[in-house]
């Protein structure tokens, strides 16, 4: 196991040398991934043929500040989505949701959110990951 800033374009090579120079296969597994951290873990998956499976549970939603900037995210697949269509107002706070989206919406974003990061992966119908597959 190991620990990388997945947020760091340095940490995400320094863990594709350190653990899939080999080109042995290997599995990513991205627990608790907040905002567009789930993004990096995909782009990490996909940059990667080595990796032959992908495990992600996304926590949180993009902050609203990507909406309004207008960003668009996407990934090397070419899939892309409007930050406004995912992005929220709002935290967590001891436990409880401070902000101004409903829970609905929340569901609903969240649900939106999880189609578009599956979008986004590459995935071999062989059942490999990672770069070259449709």
């Amino acid at each position: 196991t190991s620990h990388a800033d997945l947020k760091t374009p340095s940490d995400r090579r320094s863990l594709l040398r350190a653990f899939l120079s080999r080109g042995c296969p290997a599995m990513l597994l991205g627990v608790h991934l907040c905002g567009t951290l789930s993004l990096r873990a995909v782009d990490l998956f996909n940059d990667s043929p080595s990796f032959f499976f992908l495990g992600l549970k996304p926590c949180c939603l993009p902050p609203a500040f990507f909406a309004q900037r207008g960003d668009v995210f996407g990934s090397a697949n070419g899939h892309c989505f409007a930050a406004k269509a995912v992005a929220v107002a709002g935290k967590w706070q001891r436990g409880k949701w401070v902000g101004g989206a409903s829970r609905q919406e929340l569901q609903r974003k969240f649900a939106v959110w999880v189609d578009n990061l599956s979008r986004c992966v590459e995935c071999d119908v062989e059942g490999g990951g990672g770069e070259g597959g449709e």
